[in-house]
């Protein structure tokens, strides 16, 4: 699937997704992060967002293979450091099991 972060940028793109627009990173003062952890499915990778009165947390998203993004768990904005986020990426995408296997397909 997803080796790179650029993939899954041109996958939400090119399904009509605005996930990465100019605007919305900088509305959310966001930066995504260049390492993916892949699975057969998609991939995990890491943000940041800074909420100006917080400070600059980071977030877990998933990436599936149709370029739709989401946050699993409770991992938005959750972790203090891109150490922690990152360690937590990586462990979910060695602990993920895809939706076709759960469903036996």
């Amino acid at each position: 699937m997803y080796q790179h972060i650029w993939q899954i940028k041109q996958a939400n793109k090119n399904k009509g997704g605005h996930w990465f627009d100019g605007g919305a990173v900088s509305f959310f003062r966001s930066r995504v992060h260049e390492v993916v952890y892949p699975v057969c499915d998609g991939a995990y990778f890491v943000t940041s967002e800074d909420d100006r009165r917080r400070g600059r947390k980071y977030s877990v998203r998933f990436a599936d293979g149709l370029g739709n993004i989401e946050t699993p768990c409770d991992c938005f904005y959750t972790f203090p450091t891109r150490s922690t986020a990152h360690t937590a990426a990586k462990n979910m995408a060695r602990e993920h099991v895809s939706l076709e296997v759960m469903l036996n397909l």
